[in-house]
């Protein structure tokens, strides 16, 4: 039996013609083919459309390539144009600079065929420096969506676990090559977010689950690869539209599911952010997550305290002359539990 979908990849670029020929070897290498390429160019200053031309020509896959008038500033745009123009009733957001596992679509369009109510499949992430080393998602998040379903090949994770594991743990599917979406889902969002430069993914995984879940195939499907120009490096812009996405999702749980115990959840982990924003000085940012909270409408007195600890703790800084500490904020964050002590 012919399989009825189509799938399109969008691949948004800048600068990125040093990655670009893996990126759309590892799509043309696929099991089960897309039906088509489509390359979304932020107006690079390298040769990255040029090569995109030249890798067209040849491609076993048709590749259409589009080149922004402007730079956007951030992936949303580029992939919101991208999947505009695609054909496809399914998508695979791939960064320019990760590549896909031959089996990836394959394994993805089979788990849409099973799971018709879903938007989205995701699968584990890997690291394309050390693919041997196991899926780049923390260990414990692995162990709590696999447990006690060894040999299945998809695992439905409802709404309620969603909601748990992105408190916990934050973006779960790792970055846009790590789900397959419908397009439709995209439709009925009216895009990914284009006010978020490092978050957008989240946002638009969590919004897609919130529809009917969103189904794991529990191999890896994807290899990141790190260095130093990945947006996710920015940890500030990183945590604080974190913050963002969690409250926005809660706000959209509680309206869907009243009484929910999302908003408590998301209270506790963007309240952490906050407390050690404001440990290494970074008191605007403090605020504005604490001022994020006041969208939720709980735990009124501890927000209210905690303003008053911003205050008072950003004028003693002033006096005694204390500088925002980025890389004791990072470390702290990275290595810690987000929770206040």
């Amino acid at each position: 039996m012919t399989n009825p979908h189509s799938v399109s990849i969008v691949i948004p670029t800048y600068n990125g013609a040093v990655f670009l020929s893996d990126a759309m070897e590892s799509v043309l290498n696929q099991t089960r083919l897309p039906s088509e390429i489509i390359v979304v160019d932020d107006f690079s200053t390298d040769n990255t459309v040029e090569l995109a031309h030249r890798l067209a020509v040849t491609s076993k896959v048709p590749i259409k390539v589009i080149k922004l008038p402007i730079n956007s500033g951030g992936p949303a745009r580029p992939i919101n144009t991208g999947v505009a123009a695609a054909n496809g009733d399914l998508i695979l957001v791939l960064d320019q600079d990760d590549v896909l596992v031959p089996n990836a679509l394959e394994n993805g369009i089979q788990v849409f065929d099973s799971h018709p109510s879903c938007d989205v499949v995701f699968h584990l992430g890997g690291r394309f420096e050390a693919p041997e080393s196991g899926p780049i998602q923390s260990a414990q998040l692995c162990h709590e969506m696999l447990q006690g379903r060894d040999g299945r090949t998809s695992i439905l994770v409802g709404i309620d676990d969603v909601a748990i594991y992105a408190c916990r743990f934050g973006m779960i599917a790792y970055g846009y090559p790590g789900f397959i979406f419908r397009k439709s889902g995209w439709e009925a969002k009216r895009g990914v977010d284009e006010s978020l430069r490092v978050a957008s993914d989240m946002d638009f995984f969590l919004w897609l689950a919130q529809r009917g879940g969103a189904v794991l195939v529990p191999e890896i499907g994807y290899l990141r690869r790190e260095h130093g120009n990945n947006v996710t490096h920015n940890a500030q812009a990183m945590y604080l539209e974190t913050g963002t996405v969690l409250v926005r999702f809660a706000c959209d749980m509680s309206a869907r599911y009243p009484g929910h115990r999302v908003a408590n959840d998301v209270f506790g982990f963007v309240f952490g952010l906050a407390y050690w924003f404001r440990v290494a000085h970074l008191y605007s940012e403090s605020l504005q997550l604490i001022l994020l909270l006041d969208k939720l409408g709980i735990r009124k007195r501890e927000r209210i305290v905690f303003r008053i600890k911003i205050m008072l703790h950003k004028y003693l800084s002033s006096l005694l002359r204390l500088k925002p500490t980025t890389s004791f904020f990072t470390r702290k964050i990275l290595v810690r539990p987000l929770e206040p002590s």
